[in-house]
């Protein structure tokens, strides 16, 4: 046999102890397509370490892209534009990070930032996880463009070699596991359970038969629903049998009822409804979003939800909502400005993919587009990917030690209609099932732009709804949310945000700051301390210790920790 000379790349890859972890055991894929490749993120010292995959069509894109899109797509995993930065929300409670120094609001949180005992580095490709990594062979992410079946590693470094522990699937907001079905869909294309699981499909790029909408595909918008085989699970009855058809769904983490969760919504459904267009116009790749408009009608086969601790107790919501109904799917956002340009050759209208586990306002349902075009309807999801929504508040959930609402388990049925189908026909309705997602939280100031900016017209835009933005009672939504009031509430006094007195103490520091409003709680407040100006800022939050009006504005004191540093700074964090 003749001898082979390893490249340096493949000798440090064949040196490698390589650790039992494949690409069948991750939990959170994200991206769409056949090509697959795994993403670790490793903190060191500073925490854990965890593994998403990444899926695409056709050819990849860079490294840094994919992790880029990582973030968008995980709203646990927090980094800066640099990737300098990255840190893990462990609890979900939406914590405030410091991208500077490395830390976070959340003591059980990972973060960790460059010029804070190491910096992160990427590696790799290996055809699996590697024992250790060294940073004499660290890669530079803008020159590596994966490839199916490959690994990365992107590694908080302490020192020059340092080993490797095995990474935990990273928990995913979607369906994981189906544990039970019953369908009588004859078509199998239709009719595969695991079509349930993972996020929501985004696009048809190309279709082998028609659909009544288009042969070439599209990304999937509410103009243009999820139609094409191997992406759905329909839900078809027996109606001899009086068998309705239904598939029970599982996550690998409790769903909670979370008030922090946009407009109060725990749980998405996604289904293949769609709006009804004024026209017969065709909807594909190339369709200018501007010229589809909306009649206000929609196209839904409604299905029953209900949910569940154990997979043995259920819980309805008989009175709806209703699964594949609205809102219908959005696979990417419209962006004219920022067209990804490795979605498919010569997009011009859709940039980065939706968030899926965010929620369109549950006020809004079909009606709500009469008149608008897709471009529009799209921008007033607000980045959301759509599906219908279920607060788990209104059930009777029995609660966890924390005092809130929870589930495992998600089932949905299809039902007997009693009203007679396009041909005439009574019986069992078919729905689709396409993903389930347990929503994300979001920061405080965004539960108050929600809270006060409720136009769907409107909500969407940031020079509206901007911390920066100046409020209807002329000031910035960022003081007004920092002071508890409504950007409609007048304000008698100008009040400068700022320090108005440092008193040190041994154990306390106390910090006055003057508000136009009585301040109930330091919720719209956060202190950042540091020992060295030169440094980065670690979040401390301030103790509310009196609010008092002398004149015409109140004097608020709160207290920090004397030891948290030399130096101090109100902030809002918007974020």
């Amino acid at each position: 046999m003749t001898p082979r000379i390893l490249t340096p790349v493949l000798a440090l890859f064949a040196s490698f102890n390589l650790l039992a972890l494949s690409l069948d055991d991750i939990h959170y894929w994200f991206g769409e397509g056949s090509g697959k490749c795994a993403v670790v993120v490793d903190w060191g010292a500073k925490g854990a370490s965890r593994a998403w995959g990444y899926k695409w069509n056709k050819s990849c894109t860079n490294l840094t892209e994919v992790v880029q899109r990582l973030v968008h797509e995980d709203p646990r995993l927090v980094s800066n534009e640099a990737q300098t930065f990255f840190g893990y929300d462990v609890k979900d409670v939406h914590p405030t990070w410091d991208k500077t120094a490395g830390t976070s609001g959340d003591p059980a949180a990972e973060a960790a930032a460059n010029g804070a005992g190491g910096e992160w580095r990427f590696f790799g490709p290996f055809s699996s996880v590697p024992a250790s990594v060294s940073v004499s062979a660290a890669v530079s992410p803008d020159a590596v463009f994966p490839s199916s079946g490959q690994w990365f590693v992107l590694r908080y470094m302490a020192s020059a070699a340092e080993g490797l522990a095995t990474p935990e699937p990273a928990e995913s907001p979607y369906g994981y596991k189906v544990v039970d079905h019953l369908t009588y869909e004859s078509n199998p294309m239709y009719n595969v359970p695991a079509n349930v699981l993972g996020h929501p499909t985004m696009g048809i790029f190309s279709a082998s038969s028609s659909s009544g909408i288009s042969d070439t595909g599209s990304t999937i918008n509410p103009a243009y629903p999820a139609w094409s085989g191997g992406r759905l699970l329909s839900l078809v009855g027996d109606e001899d049998e009086e068998e309705p058809g239904f598939v029970t769904i599982k996550f690998d983490h409790d769903v909670i009822d979370d008030p922090n969760n946009p407009f109060g919504i725990d749980l998405i459904v996604f289904g293949n409804a769609f709006g009804v267009r004024n026209s017969n116009k065709t909807v594909d790749l190339t369709t200018d979003p501007t010229t589809v408009k909306f009649s206000g009608a929609g196209a839904a086969e409604e299905a029953l939800v209900e949910v569940s601790q154990d997979g043995e107790t259920w819980y309805a919501y008989e009175y709806g909502p209703y699964a594949d109904s609205y809102m219908p799917t959005l696979g990417y956002t419209y962006d004219t400005a920022n067209p990804d340009p490795n979605l498919f050759s010569g997009n011009l209208y859709w940039g980065r993919a939706a968030q899926a586990t965010r929620p369109v306002d549950p006020n809004c349902d079909f009606s709500s587009f009469a008149g608008l075009n897709l471009a529009q309807v799209c921008q007033r999801y607000n980045g959301s990917a759509g599906g219908t929504g279920f607060d788990l508040d209104r059930l009777r959930l029995p609660k966890n030690a924390e005092g809130r609402k929870w589930i495992r388990y998600v089932r949905i049925s299809c039902q007997y209609s009693e009203e007679p189908n396009e041909e005439g026909d009574f019986g069992y309705n078919v729905p689709e099932v396409d993903a389930v997602a347990d929503v994300a939280p979001v920061s405080a100031y965004e539960k108050w732009v929600e809270e006060h900016y409720t136009d769907w017209a409107t909500a969407w835009q940031t020079n509206v709804t901007g911390a920066g933005a100046v409020a209807a009672n002329g000031q910035l939504n960022a003081l007004n949310f920092a002071w508890g009031l409504a950007p409609t509430d007048y304000v008698p006094t100008a009040v400068p945000f700022e320090i108005t007195d440092f008193a040190q103490g041994e154990r306390v520091h106390t910090i006055t700051m003057h508000s136009p409003r009585r301040m109930d709680n330091a919720g719209g407040v956060v202190v950042q301390a540091t020992d060295s100006l030169t440094a980065g800022w670690k979040t401390v939050v301030p103790t509310l210790t009196s609010s008092v009006k002398e004149s015409d504005v109140y004097v608020n004191t709160l207290t920090v920790p004397a030891d948290a540093g030399a130096f101090f700074k109100l902030v809002v964090p918007t974020e």
